[in-house]
């Protein structure tokens, strides 16, 4: 009963009650997976804005999502967040090994297929090695990317010499 009661105001009132998604997919044959929290103001009708929030070297979603606390900001301000998990721990934001630019660049895909997401409102941050990474995006995906912000993670010379802005990039560097 509470299911099919549940089911009825979804339907009729086209919001979501805040909740948390772990999946993955499959991208250069490898298993990619990540943590989504759709915040308690969301609607289908609106378009809300989109944070990945990318761990540092050594650690992964889950981790980055408990140390960050980003779900009460998500909720309070009415954006969708993603931790996503870089493979052993780490991600590529010095292009050698995984594409995780298109990793990424696919997940954001992916939320817009199922949720309704500003496109002009996707931003990145990251602690160190996510930081690293956030520059990694503002560079390669600037096309989505509106502003990056990273905590000890600074902008690389790989990324100096591959930057290619489509736009004036914010940037918030601690």
């Amino acid at each position: 009963m509470k299911s099919l009661l549940f089911g009825l105001l979804f339907s009729l009132t086209g919001t979501i009650f805040g909740q948390t998604i772990i999946d993955s997919f499959i991208v250069d044959g490898v298993y990619r997976n990540y943590i989504l929290h759709v915040p308690t103001g969301y609607s289908a009708a609106t378009q809300h804005p989109l944070e990945l929030n990318l761990h540092g070297y050594t650690s992964n979603a889950a981790q980055e999502r408990a140390y960050t606390q980003m779900d009460v900001t998500a909720d309070a301000n009415n954006f969708l967040v993603v931790y996503p998990n870089g493979i052993s721990n780490y991600w590529n934001s010095f292009g050698a090994g995984a594409d995780d630019v298109k990793f990424l660049d696919s997940l954001i895909e992916r939320i817009k297929h199922s949720y309704t997401i500003d496109t002009t409102s996707i931003y990145s941050c990251g602690m160190s090695n996510g930081g690293f990474m956030s520059y990694t995006l503002a560079c390669l995906l600037s096309h989505k990317i509106a502003a990056i912000a990273s905590v000890t993670g600074t902008m690389s010379n790989y990324n100096l010499s591959h930057c290619t802005l489509k736009h004036k990039m914010p940037v918030l560097d601690i």
